[in-house]
């Protein structure tokens, strides 16, 4: 595990200590949670191409779509309410 040294922290928080391989997946991982597109990511990150940023965060590109499904079904689902609503005032 990567250790700070004492003189960059001279608090005693007692937070675990983060390797900068961890701080680096952390950041991509918010990234990627937060909507950013996958092009941007793998610059980001240093990747020559978009399919290996694609492959070790994959699991979070999955969530990604599905939350992005569920969203899209409620945005259609409301309107489709607002139609049908329409409808019924226009039939009176």
């Amino acid at each position: 595990m990567f250790i700070l040294p004492s003189n960059l922290c001279s608090c005693n928080n007692k937070l675990p200590a983060i390797t900068p391989k961890s701080f680096r997946h952390m950041a991509a991982t918010y990234l990627i949670t937060s909507g950013t597109d996958i092009r941007t990511v793998a610059g980001k990150l240093g990747h020559a191409n978009t399919n290996t940023t694609t492959v070790v965060y994959s699991h979070l590109l999955k969530s990604a779509e599905k939350e992005t499904a569920d969203k899209m079904e409620s945005f259609l689902q409301q309107a489709t309410d607002k139609a049908k609503e329409k409808q019924k005032k226009q039939a009176k």
